[in-house]
């Protein structure tokens, strides 16, 4: 990774494909990118985060912008879209049995 880029613009999509609706950020990023890439050329990076947990730091710490695309439980319509902006991010930690059970909630908090 470069150092901290002043305007790197970065979205994410998170999710498991093989999980029920848990593939959404992934997809919804596929179709994004399908649409922006050619007016968002060398200004946006399109991210497929899938299930990459911790591994995702770098990009995050290094994102001027993020945008993430990911289903959550908001109790909430299916399908109903969610705005949440920094503070409004609840960043859940716990004990966990192993580095596969970080949530991007923690990733965020670090």
């Amino acid at each position: 990774m470069s150092a901290y880029n002043a305007s790197r613009k970065i979205v994410l999509g998170l999710g498991n494909t093989l999980n029920r609706d848990e593939g959404l950020g992934v997809q919804a990023l596929k179709v994004l990118e399908e649409r922006l890439s050619v007016k968002t050329a060398g200004r946006v990076e399109f991210l497929d985060g899938g299930v990459l947990g911790l591994n995702l730091l770098p990009w995050v710490e290094e994102a001027s912008h993020l945008l993430v695309l990911d289903a959550i439980n908001a109790s909430k319509a299916p399908g109903t879209l969610i705005e949440l902006k920094r503070d409004e991010i609840p960043l859940y930690s716990g004990i966990k049995l192993s580095d596969h059970q970080v949530t991007f909630q923690e990733v965020l908090g670090l």
